[in-house]
């Protein structure tokens, strides 16, 4: 870098010299930060100067829409770059900055957004597994699975947000200890679904931190934690077992926390969830969130904001000191494929290199306990979680030209699977990505001998198929997504796209398959056959069933099949006899249930509805016509003998497709929707086409307008660019790497047909309705074709051992159907919870299918129904109610659906239950805690002190009376790391439940004290139904600094209860600290008067006893009843904590007494007592103005 220097004239030798001092300090800052950089368009030559250099250019390595790399680099890092001429642009000069500045500014607003987040899911339960089908013959899921899902976008994670997810305190990601404190937490609010977290190899630890020069924290070696969720985790089930890991490599953020989302996930939503109930029950979920806790706690060091980009471990012989190259990268330390040999790459033999191999395979602890752990279970899948890149790279990862495996096939299919609506391409690695030696997943595929002489990854039983491994590389920078350290803003969107490849990778360990359907919409004959298919897809043989059983009265069926001895991908063809009966009309609808099972469990279940003699206003038969009824252009479309079943078909290429084509084939004939309820168009097709670069479309247009693609059951949303990353210079397939243009040629987010079916045939849907496919509905004019597009190369990467490469797009039998009256409908009924008597009115939801409006009635129990709101008659009971949907002419009635809830009394469950005998009621904390508890769910707890708080200045300095050793409670603003909450966090603190009954006034009262620059908010809230709705009664709002400093006077609060008496309530103190640690909130001495209505035998109620004025300022007069005679009256003002604060004794049979000199007493509640002769006594409630 050049430096200018500065005009020597009259330039003193001081001045001099404090010049050089300075740029020499301004050099050395330069020299030790860590960088992100960009280099140019990167050719062949420069990315293997790269690898020469030791850079990883495996996980985070970016490239931007014109293709230059982007990358983030430790000080030895660049200056190798520099050591090799590689020329590149500095983005940002000091990360360690950069990222301590982005967290401080987003981290409060992601954990705002978050909670918002979990707010809109607790009020939308269950939606995000409910969206609509594809598809009419699918009617309604009894039993889910996710492979099953056909919806044109994903599912819309973010409206299931698990409420017990949280970000983490370093720029949103946990430090080791909280992570570790999430795993405890599951465990205690799901202790028969999960393990307690446990040492994933006895007696072997990591390396530990012994270098302390700099004033580093050391520690011992560590254990690797492992959790398992099952049904029954603390049993060994002998069920199908699925592993996930995660900071194999320590700076990938993503690759941990999107685990800790999809543990909560299932936690969570196992009681509601079909379809997670099913894989939690029938699988054991192994999970290793941290596989490198030493490089964590490092970067906890270095960047304790975020940003650290230690990346190996922290073998003590590799590179120690104050930088953060120290170690052996363990993602290339397991020992297949590893080591030096000129036939491999992607590792380095420099101590300094971020891809040191180290001495040997498995010489480091880390490695060697995770072989153990594996090497004692039988895994069937395994997702060793990365970042950053949006690939799905898989084996063989150190050796792009190893002798095929003979399961590229299953990884193909696994892939598709995993990546259907992310998008995320996916191969081996040195295919899309790099190369990587002695590779975690690559141990764990195993295979043949390496030059090592190693096999890799032998389960259990010695046998040498491994497991099926692979290593998503989550987030990318499109969208601000980051890398290594992503903006907590992006932290939970990149860990929902991870959900669906979490979830798929446990079904696919165990017995599983999907469900096809091959049964026309239109049923023809009385008597026949429906037809499926089973595709086996998981990874543990076994046997498949499929039953079907009548659900409409018009038929009867034949026996359950089971299908034995099929081997992995396979697709069987099913089929089960039908005869209707009762002499069905023409657009009679026909529904029945359809279950696939294994030997243990259903793997899914659904109604399915088809009709007899529907309105078929197109059917194409190449047998008889060919290509006549289709125009073609662009190039010729033609007949093929490879149609469905044996016979003749509709194809764009009769071989191996070419590059750079466009093709079309449009339908001649036109169709009139206008009068249609609904339309179906039904063809079977299969593909083999480029995924993520090539593609077919089926699209439609009306009145000769724009074309508009269709979605159906077998579309997928169309990649781009960002998930896109394409490197193939070391591939051994050969061939060019992808342009910018081949990336973006599939159109983003449009529904399109790609990827490898392996020669399989499916029966695609696409159904048109008001809701589905609308741009076509009701439409007059409308017009269909196929549309075929290719990029400009085309590569196999390996995934033709099985089957032949891009053959291209074929379909046959395409048929238009059109209802008109009949149609099937049914009712999505969301379930309702239970309820107390106090509960308020609510209302339910209920959809039908035809969007029809839904109708309810109470079948049972103690409540009525107005349109949708259900409102209770205040007695405990089941409440049943109905939804129905009575039909019109189009659509059949739907089958009525209930849901039922319970009404029971309110019962508390606070800490204890006051009685009236109790009353007042005072806790000012000094004998700890008392009747109160700390509430579930929040961000942290409530902290009980004496003196000042541990963050200057925020909070008091004493409690509410100037005690200097009296006690209060409060809110630690500051870091979880430093004992606190963090900032904007929430704690709640509950008070014990207050019996009510019998009174006819009630007043609560507090001290409170808010200090500090950047103070949060401080309600009161107060619940009827015990904890099933809060309400704020904070008479005015506590918001921002509310003192001057932390020695000034704290202040009270007054909250009238009179609307509650009779009842039994609960309340809570909600605390919510601000921006940063000056936030600490604290209350003390706190009170409850009462006033009982029905008078004990020492009071009485006189209708002419007065006390005037009320509200007071300095007086207050008092006049007693006429009749009253006494010897001694005792007149005591009184405040809310029972304290006398003004007394006067009266004993000469005056009627009007004269209270002086009151103007001294704050402006509060008061209660003022008259106690006649020692027994008699009479109290009434005050304002002080």
């Amino acid at each position: 870098m050049a430096t200018k220097l500065p005009n020597l004239k009259n330039f003193s030798l001081k001045n001099f010299l404090l010049y050089m001092i300075f740029i020499v300090s301004i050099s050395s800052y330069s020299q030790t930060t860590n960088k992100r950089i960009s280099i140019p368009n990167p050719t062949e030559k420069t990315l293997k100067l790269m690898h020469e250099a030791g850079i990883d250019l495996k996980c985070g390595v970016q490239f931007d829409e014109n293709n230059n790399m982007i990358l983030e680099l430790a000080p030895g890092e660049w200056s190798s770059l520099d050591n090799k001429q590689i020329s590149y642009t500095v983005l940002i000069e000091d990360l360690s900055k950069y990222y301590k500045e982005r967290s401080e500014e987003f981290l409060p607003i992601a954990k705002k957004e978050l909670e918002e987040l979990k707010k809109k899911s607790l009020e939308n339960k269950e939606k995000s597994q409910n969206e609509a089908s594809k598809s009419l013959s699918f009617n309604s899921v009894t039993i889910d699975n996710i492979i099953q899902y056909d919806g044109c976008e994903e599912i819309d994670w973010s409206a299931n947000v698990p409420q017990n997810f949280e970000l983490g305190s370093m720029a949103g990601c946990f430090t080791y200890s909280e992570m570790l404190a999430q795993l405890d937490k599951m465990r205690l609010l799901y202790p028969s679904l999960i393990t307690v977290k446990t040492d994933a190899s006895p007696g072997t630890v990591t390396h530990g931190n012994s270098y302390n020069n700099n004033g580093q924290d050391t520690w011992a070696g560590q254990p690797i934690y492992y959790v398992k969720i099952s049904d029954n985790p603390d049993t060994d089930e002998s069920e199908p077992e699925a592993l996930y890991t995660g900071m194999t490599h320590s700076r990938e953020v993503s690759s941990m926390m999107n685990l800790m989302y999809f543990m909560w996930y299932i936690l969570e939503n196992y009681d509601t969830d079909s379809g997670v109930k099913s894989l939690v029950d029938n699988r054991e979920l192994y999970f290793i969130p941290v596989a490198n806790p030493d490089g964590l706690m490092w970067n906890e060091q270095q960047s304790p904001s975020g940003g650290g980009l230690q990346r190996k471990n922290l073998n003590p012989s590799a590179n120690t000191g104050n930088n953060v190259l120290r170690g052996v990268d363990l993602n290339r330390n397991y020992d297949y494929l590893w080591g030096p040999n000129a036939i491999y790459g992607g590792s380095s033999g420099s101590t300094t290199s971020n891809v040191y191999r180290g001495t040997s395979g498995f010489s480091e602890p880390e490695t060697q306990i995770i072989r153990d752990f594996a090497e004692d279970r039988d895994f069937k899948t395994a997702l060793n979680h990365h970042a950053s890149s949006n690939l799905l790279p898989h084996g063989y990862n150190g050796y792009p030209a190893a002798a095929p495996s003979g399961r590229e096939d299953q990884y193909a299919k696994f892939c598709h699977d995993l990546t259907r609506y992310n998008r995320y391409i996916y191969g081996a690695a040195p295919d899309i990505l790099t190369i990587a030696n002695g590779d975690m997943s690559d141990w764990m595929f195993g295979g043949a001998s390496d030059v090592n002489g190693s096999q890799g990854y032998l389960d259990t039983t010695g046998a040498t198929e491994g497991i099926l491994a692979l290593a998503p590389e989550n987030g990318s920078w499109q969208d601000s997504n980051e890398g290594f350290w992503p903006s907590s803003l992006k932290i939970t969107e990149i860990a929902q796209r991870a959900v669906r490849m979490n979830y798929v990778s446990g079904l696919y360990a165990g017995k599983f398959a999907q469900l096809h359907d091959f049964t026309p919409m239109d049923i023809n004959s009385l008597t026949g056959d429906l037809d499926f298919a089973i595709e086996f897809t998981g990874q543990t043989l076994g046997d498949f069933t499929i039953a079907v059983t009548p659900v409409s009265g018009n038929i009867t069926l034949g026996p359950a099949v089971t299908e034995t001895g099929m081997t992995k991908l396979e697709q069987r063809n099913v089929s089960i006899s039908y005869t209707l009966t009762g002499s069905p009309s023409a657009n009679d609808l026909i529904e029945y249930q359809v279950t696939l099972s294994n030997e243990d469990h259903i793997i899914y279940q659904a109604n399915v509805v088809k009709y007899y003699l529907p309105t078929v206003v197109f059917q194409d038969n190449p047998d008889a016509t060919g290509i006549s009824n289709w125009t073609t252009s662009g190039s010729n479309w033609v007949t093929t003998a490879d149609g469905f079943e044996g016979t003749t078909g509709l194809t764009h290429a009769t071989g191996s497709y070419g590059n750079n084509q466009n093709r079309t084939i449009t339908l001649d004939q036109t169709f009139n929707f206008t009068t249609a309820e609904v339309a179906i168009v039904q063809f079977n097709a299969k593909w083999a086409l480029e995924r993520n670069f090539d593609y077919v479309q089926l699209e439609a247009r009306v009145n000769g307008g724009a074309w508009n693609e269709l979605c159906g059951k077998y579309t997928k949303p169309g990649s781009d660019i960002g998930g896109n990353r394409y490197s193939s210079s070391n591939s051994a397939d050969g061939g060019a790497t992808k342009t910018t243009a081949d990336q973006n040629n599939q159109p983003t987010g449009e529904m399109v047909y790609e990827g490898h079916g392996m020669d399989k045939w499916v029966m695609e849907e696409i159904y048109i309705n008001a809701v589905n496919n609308s741009q076509i509905y009701n439409q007059n004019n409308v017009e269909f074709r196929f549309v075929f597009d290719s990029d400009s190369n085309n590569r196999a990467d390996g995934y033709d051992e099985n089957f032949d490469p891009f053959d291209g797009f074929t379909f046959d039998d395409f048929k238009v159907i059109t209802l008109n009256s009949n149609i099937a409908q049914a009712i999505k009924f969301d379930p309702l919870d239970d309820k107390t008597i106090a509960s308020p009115s609510f209302p339910v939801s209920a959809t039908a299918s035809s969007g029809l409006p839904v109708s309810f009635s109470i079948v049972s129990g103690p409540a009525t129904i107005a349109g949708n709101t259900i409102t209770l008659n205040g007695v405990t009971g089941t409440v049943t109610v109905q939804a129905s949907q009575a039909g019109n002419s189009n659509y059949a009635p739907a089958a009525n659906v209930t849901q039922s809830f319970e009404v029971t009394e309110v019962i508390c469950t606070g800490n204890a239950t006051i009685t009236t005998t109790l009353y007042p009621y005072n806790e000012d904390f000094q004998s700890g805690f008392g009747d109160w508890v700390q509430a579930s769910g929040d961000n942290g707890n409530w902290s009980l002190n004496s003196g000042g708080t541990v963050s200057g200045d925020t909070g008091p300095d004493n409690d509410a009376d100037n005690v200097a050793l009296g006690n209060y409670m409060y809110v630690e603003a500051s870091t979880p790391a430093n004992g606190g909450i963090g900032s904007n966090a929430t704690t709640n603190l509950e008070t014990p439940c207050f019996d009510l009954s019998g009174m006819t006034d009630a007043d609560f009262s507090f001290a409170y004290h808010m200090f500090g620059s950047d103070m949060g908010q401080l309600f009161l809230e107060i619940t009827e139904d015990n904890g099933d709705s809060w309400t704020d009664i904070t008479p005015s709002p506590l918001s921002g600094s509310q003192h001057a400093g932390e020695a000034t006077a704290w202040s009270t609060m007054n909250v009238e209860l009179q609307s509650y008496v009779e009842k039994t309530i609960k309340m809570r103190f909600r605390g919510v600290t601000g921006g940063d640690f000056r936030s600490d909130i604290a209350i003390d001495n706190i009170s409850m008067i009462t006033v009982e209505e029905v008078l004990n035998t020492n009071e009485v109620e006189f209708d002419d006893f007065q006390i005037y004025p009320n509200p007071f300022d300095n007086n207050l007069k008092i006049r007693l009843p006429l009749n009253l005679t006494y010897n001694k009256l005792r007149v005591s003002v009184v405040d809310l904590q029972g304290r006398t604060l003004k007394e006067k004794i009266v004993t000469n049979n005056t009627q009007e007494i004269n209270l002086d000199n009151l103007k001294g007493i704050s402006n509060a509640v008061y209660f003022i007592s008259i106690e006649i002769d020692g027994n008699v006594r009479v109290i009434k409630k005050l304002i002080k103005i």
